[in-house]
């Protein structure tokens, strides 16, 4: 006990009374973590945050590591370690507060060189380095390494032809060179070391997943003069669901998706089979149509689809899953039925591998995921080019207590972090174009500027947080309310009174055929400003006029008249404050981010 000691109380500590046998073959006797509250399980306070929250050291610590196979090291905790380090190259801020992550620019060995950018950890307690394996592989073929099935690990020469600054590694602005000396470890006196430090990651990730806009339903039919008529139908549905949820005492905020405007590609089973769907942080539940799946916007038979002008398949736009074709699926038994406000998705239950990204693209595969396989749909998805919904919301709002995907890859873990960034793009008036990207696992660094904010949920159930006020112009309310963070509709929705008073000051009219206001497209307009905790977030009007689609030069002003009928959030903050501002889903730590996008155009 001859150590220096930094004597920390009241520290909460986990007493093992089973542990992996990894630890038997070990002389260590338990693992203390240094990460941050944010990462800790059952959200306890480690001990070294203990330590500065009450102010016994300063918050920094200082870790030093010796070279060679009996090299040890020093911790120096609450301040720089002057003796063991020279004097520091460069500071560079961290990406999130639940592990030490930055943003890596580039990685170059020899004449390989890759510059994609990446968030990268800081991990005391790796003996590796650990990456993609394209780059892993690309590093390992320009220094010489060889694969090793057996260990899997690269392998090289005792004496490599690259002796000095063997990978370099770019960060900010600074290149910090590793050597042959702290890459290549001697194994077992055989002609051939390990390079330990070169071991391609396959396990925890973070992937990038491109999205595609579309053209909201609600401007199609506006463009075909059907919507009066859609509007009709859906309203007395409504009325029709909410005698039943007063009755039954419960109450849902459920999408009806009519100006949802993005949609990215998932695949299911093995081969995969591809879908287009909406990444919805509104809801729980993932469904996509069953190949039993019968049109029935025409006729109740799929006997009937193609037997004459009016009893065509207008399904032959969706996808359809083909259980009999995927080698990993498994049967579930069980139905399922998710109502909207024109109609129901309705059909049964399976499980099988789920994978973020389409064909071709950046993947995340989340195995043993229970989705819902339709055999009928409401008749908003006719001719829609989507296949289907897939929630990002918690397990606690999901249909039948379903693990929601992205849950489900977290439990795995799957992700490097229990996080996803939502970043949109503004594309104006175009349809089919690229339109943003979801970031599974950490924080899209590329597209979003740094954190500005996060702000606590209320629940783990939406997104849903407290907004204090509201305003633009002359007008200002700040009387609080809660709010939710969705993906699932194109608009900013909120009470009738408050809308209002935001039309007035910018100008807008009601137009109730078409059931938004509307806006000249020139119109210069004050911004939407939002305040959330101390924060307040400005939504120019890029974001807020939208065009109407029917060839006129009137515009949609993208805030429209919402009751939750006494159930659930106040105001749904949709893709117009989530284009202004990236949105990062801390499902671990229970909290949204916010970050300035960094659009293109």
């Amino acid at each position: 006990m001859s150590d220096n000691q930094l004597v920390v109380p009241g520290v909460t500590v986990a007493q093992a009374v089973c542990f992996p046998t990894f630890f038997e073959q070990t002389n260590i006797d338990g693992i203390m973590g240094l990460g941050f509250q944010a990462n800790a399980q059952q959200d306890i306070v480690p001990p070294f945050v203990n330590a500065y929250r009450n102010n016994i050291v300063a918050p920094v610590f200082h870790v030093y590591l010796q070279k060679g196979p009996n090299g040890a090291g020093q911790i120096t905790y609450g301040g720089r370690d002057t003796t063991n380090c020279k004097v520091v190259n460069e500071y560079h801020p961290m990406t999130t507060y639940a592990a030490y992550q930055f943003y890596l620019t580039l990685v170059s060995a020899g004449k390989y060189y890759s510059s994609k950018g990446w968030t990268a950890l800081a991990d005391t307690a790796n003996s590796f380095i650990t990456g993609p394996a394209g780059v892993i592989a690309g590093i390992a073929d320009a220094v010489g390494a060889k694969w090793d099935t057996y260990t899997d690990t690269y392998w090289i020469p005792c004496e490599p032809k690259v002796t000095t600054q063997m990978v370099n590694f770019t960060i900010g602005g600074t290149i910090y060179p590793v050597t042959a000396e702290n890459l290549i470890v001697p194994y077992r006196m055989k002609n051939l070391i390990l390079l330990a430090a070169l071991v391609a990651c396959a396990l925890a990730a973070v992937v990038q997943i491109p999205l595609m806009k579309i053209e909201p339903y609600r401007n199609r039919l506006i463009r075909e003069g059907r919507w009066v008529e859609y509007r009709k139908e859906r309203e007395i549905r409504r009325f029709m669901m909410d005698k039943q949820q007063v009755a039954a005492a419960v109450g849902q905020y459920v999408n009806d998706y009519e100006d949802e405007a993005y949609v990215g590609n998932i695949t299911i089973g093995t081969p995969q089979q591809q879908f287009k769907v909406i990444l919805d942080t509104g809801s729980s539940n993932l469904w996509i149509p069953d190949i039993t799946f019968l049109c029935q916007f025409e006729c109740d038979d799929q006997a009937c689809c193609g037997a004459g002008p009016n009893y065509t398949d207008s399904c032959l736009l969706q996808a359809k899953f083909d259980s009999s074709k995927s080698t990993s699926y498994k049967s579930n038994g069980r139905s399922f039925i998710i109502e909207y406000g024109t109609g129901s998705a309705r059909g049964f239950l399976g499980q099988d591998t789920i994978t973020f990204g389409g064909i071709g693209e950046p993947q995340l595969a989340v195995p043993n995921t229970i989705f819902g396989q339709a055999t009928s749909l409401a008749a908003f998805f006719e001719g829609q080019p989507l296949d289907g919904i897939l929630g990002l919301a918690f397990k606690s709002i999901a249909v039948d207590q379903i693990t929601p995907p992205f849950i489900n890859a977290i439990n795995q873990n799957l992700v490097d972090l229990p996080v996803f960034t939502v970043f949109l793009e503004h594309e104006g008036d175009q349809n089919g174009v690229k339109g943003g990207i979801y970031t599974y696992g950490g924080i899209d660094t590329t597209n979003c500027g740094p954190v500005i904010a996060y702000q606590p949920l209320s629940s783990a159930t939406y997104y849903q947080f407290k907004m204090s006020a509201i305003g633009s112009g002359s007008y200002r309310s700040s009387k609080g309310w809660q709010v939710i963070s969705d993906t699932g509709t194109s608009l900013i929705g909120g009470p009738k009174a408050f809308v209002q008073g935001i039309a007035d000051a910018v100008g807008a009219t009601w137009r109730d055929d078409y059931g938004v206001y509307i806006i000249p497209c020139n119109a210069k307009i004050n911004t939407v400003d939002i305040t959330i905790g101390a924060q307040v977030y400005n939504i120019d009007s890029s974001n807020t006029i939208i065009p109407l689609g029917d060839g006129s030069s009137n515009c949609i002003f993208a805030i429209f008249p919402f009751s939750s009928g006494g159930f659930g959030p106040s105001w749904i903050l949709g893709d117009p404050f989530i284009r202004q501002y990236c949105n990062i889903y801390d499902v671990g730590t229970q909290r949204v981010g916010f970050a300035k996008s960094l659009q293109s155009k």
